[in-house]
């Protein structure tokens, strides 16, 4: 019974500990405002990998037609990803993608990208500012 208890005890403690995020909560330079981070953050990879809060919370679905799903991205998922994360400035001009950028609070933002066309991608990112740094910490795709 006391070997029980302890296996019972080891797997509660493991699932606990796994489940707890491991989240970047700072960076060397603090962002100056949201709208000068956010093209570091859609154009250059490195700088964008370093700001996501891990693991990422990815939404897909809208709950309505579709049903909704939520998975926990690692970095090395992310960067296995077939398609890119965020469009960069340069793909969004090029497919006509639309940008619109809600600051909802001082430390809280949302950027919905999406084509024009009704049934085309549609993305949510999510970012929270921490001790004066922005990151992404949830993508929901509403075109799922």
């Amino acid at each position: 019974m006391k070997k029980l208890l302890l296996v019972l005890a080891f797997l509660s403690f493991s699932s606990v500990v796994m489940a707890t995020p491991v989240t970047r909560t700072a960076c060397e330079t603090p962002d100056s405002s949201f709208k000068a981070f956010l093209p570091r953050f859609t154009d250059d990879r490195a700088f964008r990998e370093s700001r996501i809060a891990l693991p990422l919370v990815a939404r897909a679905g809208d709950g309505v037609a579709t049903e909704e799903s939520i998975e926990l991205w690692t970095l090395p998922h992310i960067k296995s990803l077939k398609y890119p994360l965020i469009h960069s400035r340069q793909e969004q001009k090029k497919n006509d993608i639309l940008q619109r950028i809600d600051l909802l609070q001082p430390d809280y933002a949302e950027v919905f990208l999406g084509e024009r066309e009704a049934d085309a991608d549609r993305m949510l990112y999510k970012f929270r500012k921490n001790a004066g740094c922005w990151f992404l910490e949830e993508l929901h795709d509403l075109g799922q």
